[in-house]
């Protein structure tokens, strides 16, 4: 074996150089030791100076020896071999050199291992400065979390204030407008000539030639008529109500066949403000475009009031619901829809069903109404030749009776009506109108009889009038008594009619969707008659 230092022959198992004395084994020995304990000493005093508690800068320091004193430990055989070699080849390194660069490896671990701990300390010292600063932020924060609340609650109060006073200041110029647009249709409205008759007097019309003969005898066997009334439908400002309200009265023929509505019937005003042929989609055959039953209708003043001399008075309206004598057809006005023209024989007709005869008027454009002494004469002959073994009801658009403070009722309606009951000796058992944009009941005791008058003037039009009073209040000037009303909401009423009762209930549609009903009444479906020598007024 060769010495490393100067190169003298020493035999294979000798552990000492014969010449110099040097240990031939350099991976044990006083180097090893001397390497080991400068490395322990430094290690031991650097953790023990530096040393911090906090658990960051521990596991940082410990990872940061730990690699360090692993790096040593697998290069450290290898390290000292190779600068033994490098000393033998160069022979430049003796133990000396060996010795003071060992030391000056550690010495320089040692500084990085301090600078190491120094910048943890720092570290855990901005951290605890950052965490010192977020409490006083949040403190402050919380301190000032009632005053927020309050501000916020007053702010919510105010607003809730200012809401209120809008809405009240929209109704009082909902009123005045329409005082306003009362007064002005009663100074421009007038009387218009009736357009000439498509069918033939006495103008009635079978429900049996409009629906299929299934769908009769399936009324037949039931026993009773159920149907869907409603009015004041149109509304050029918005169509939101109009269309919940068909939509729901389209869910309606949902159910069982006994109990579904077998048509529906418009009480007037399909389309404001002059029943313009270019409004009809918009206000009637778009919002019933799913509605799959029958619709008839009589006009309202609106219907009837042109808005220029060249177009005759009710012209859209006899091309799309007077189409007698026709072959079935859609109407410019039907847009894509499907629904085709309906085929009543006049602007006042008759309906007959199989549990009720159904007359129509037409009371014209005036803001009270007129009805002609032709149709007044018709009126009487409808009253006293309807049969006795079904119900009467008679519809018109302007309501005879009314508490609302906007319109009232109608002295010259309520004279038309009296007039034929007295001449013709039948009572009706229902009455029903629409020319008030909201829903009551109203009873008025002819003698023995308690007249039901119905006005259904919610049916679309976009603002419903307000009431004023309550329920149960009495017209001192002729003894009528609203029974029941809603002024808020849109809907209509059910019908259901059989040989002995009318029984109905109004169905409302909040601005939602939701529906709610109230207002469930009944009354004879027998014939009604005035006794001899019995004479009435309303």
């Amino acid at each position: 074996m060769d010495c490393p230092l100067c190169k003298s022959k020493n035999p294979d198992n000798a552990k000492f150089c014969c010449e110099c004395g040097l240990r031939l084994d350099l991976r044990t020995g006083p180097l090893q030791e001397f390497t080991e304990a400068a490395v322990r000493k430094e290690v031991d005093l650097a953790l023990a100076k530096y040393t911090i508690e906090e658990k960051t800068a521990e596991f940082n320091i410990t990872e940061a020896v730990t690699n360090r004193l692993l790096g040593w430990a697998k290069i450290f055989g290898s390290l000292v071999g190779v600068l033994i070699v490098l000393a033998g080849f160069l022979g430049v390194k003796g133990l000396l050199d060996i010795e003071r660069d060992t030391k000056e490896g550690i010495a320089k671990e040692a500084d990085q291992i301090k600078k190491d701990i120094a910048a943890e300390e720092e570290h855990v010292k901005e951290l605890a400065s950052k965490d010192a600063e977020i409490r006083a932020q949040y403190t402050t924060l919380e301190s000032n979390l009632p005053k927020h609340e309050q501000v916020a609650k007053e702010l919510e109060r105010v607003e809730n204030e200012i809401t209120g006073k809008i809405s009240l200041l929209n109704a009082k110029v909902g009123d005045q407008l329409d005082k306003i647009q009362g007064k002005v249709t009663e100074l421009a409205a007038r009387f218009q000539p009736l357009p000439s008759p498509k069918g033939t007097p006495p103008f009635h019309l079978r429900l049996d030639t409009v629906i299929t003969p299934q769908l009769v005898t399936e009324i037949e066997k039931a026993g009773k008529l159920v149907f869907q009334i409603t009015g004041d439908t149109g509304s050029p400002a918005n169509s939101d109500a109009q269309r919940l309200v068909a939509q729901q009265m389209t869910n309606d023929f949902d159910r069982p066949i006994p109990d579904r509505p077998a048509f529906l019937y418009i009480l007037g005003n399909l389309v404001f403000f002059n029943g313009e042929a270019s409004q009809y989609y918009d206000q009637f055959y778009g919002p019933y475009v799913h509605y799959p039953g029958p619709i008839f209708a009589i006009p309202g003043n609106h219907d009837g009031d042109p808005i220029e001399n060249s177009v005759p008075s009710l012209d859209a309206f006899m091309r799309n619901f007077c189409a007698v004598g026709q072959s079935l057809h859609r109407t410019p006005e039907a847009g894509g829809t499907a629904r085709t023209a309906m085929v009543q024989p006049y602007c006042y007709w008759t309906l007959e069903t199989p549990f009720a005869t159904v007359v129509g008027l037409y009371t014209n454009v005036p803001v009270v109404g007129e009805i002609d002494p032709v149709q007044q004469e018709w009126f009487t002959q409808e009253l006293k030749s309807a049969p006795g073994g079904k119900a009467l009801l008679v519809c018109l658009h302007h309501s005879p009776y009314s508490f609302d403070p906007q319109h009232s009722g109608s002295r010259a309606m309520a004279d038309a009506i009296a007039h034929a009951i007295q001449a013709s000796r039948r009572v009706p058992n229902m009455i029903l109108s629409s020319s008030v944009f909201n829903y009551q009941r109203i009873e008025r005791k002819l003698n023995r009889i308690a007249l039901p008058l119905m006005n259904v003037g919610n049916g679309g039009y976009h603002r419903l009038h307000k009431m004023k009073v309550e329920a149960g209040t009495v017209d001192p000037n002729n003894q009528a008594q609203l029974v029941a009303f809603d002024d808020q909401m849109h809907g209509y009423l059910t019908l259901t009619i059989d040989k002995d009762t009318i029984s109905g209930i109004i169905t409302l549609v909040d601005d939602r969707g939701t529906i709610s009903q109230k207002d469930k009444f009944s009354y004879s479906a027998r014939a009604l008659y005035l006794e001899d020598g019995e004479d009435i007024s309303f």
